[in-house]
């Protein structure tokens, strides 16, 4: 017979998944923001394809509801891109490469280390979308003037 749970501590115990298992499916690995201008995307922690795929549907809910395609910043500069596969990222750069947008548009990405520069310039490299400007950025001033430019 099982003993009664006394405390926090018992529950989790019992668990058959651990705890930190839990938070990291729980926690959002990507953080997607609107200011009325620029959609600010900001990947944390290990990244996948589905993170990526259901940040497309984030971005895609903002464009069809302003009257403009607004310009992307995306911060590279926490995440964790070993899990990401070149099929992951085609398959995100196609998905964008053909879409129509309501007007030319900017995405600046910013990168910290040389495989999160390398991920963003394959994104860059099959996502040849005229309406979409792309350029790979180590500085976030830098980034953000040329946004804004």
């Amino acid at each position: 017979m099982d003993r009664p749970l006394n405390s926090f501590g018992d529950l989790i115990s019992k668990l058959a998944v651990p705890v930190a298992v839990l938070a990291s499916q729980i926690a959002m690995p990507v953080h997607v923001k609107y200011n009325g201008k620029i959609i600010e995307i900001r990947l944390v922690g290990t990244i996948v394809a589905s993170d990526l795929l259901s940040q497309l549907e984030e971005i895609v809910a903002v464009e069809d509801r302003e009257p403009f395609a607004p310009s992307r910043f995306v911060d590279l500069r926490e995440a964790d891109t070993s899990e990401m596969k070149f099929d992951d990222v085609r398959a995100v750069a196609e998905g964008r490469r053909h879409e129509k947008l309501k007007n030319p548009i900017k995405s600046a990405f910013l990168a910290k280390n040389n495989v999160q520069y390398g991920l963003a310039r394959t994104f860059q490299a099959i996502n040849d979308n005229p309406q979409n400007s792309i350029r790979i950025f180590r500085d976030e001033a830098e980034a953000r003037a040329w946004l804004a430019g």
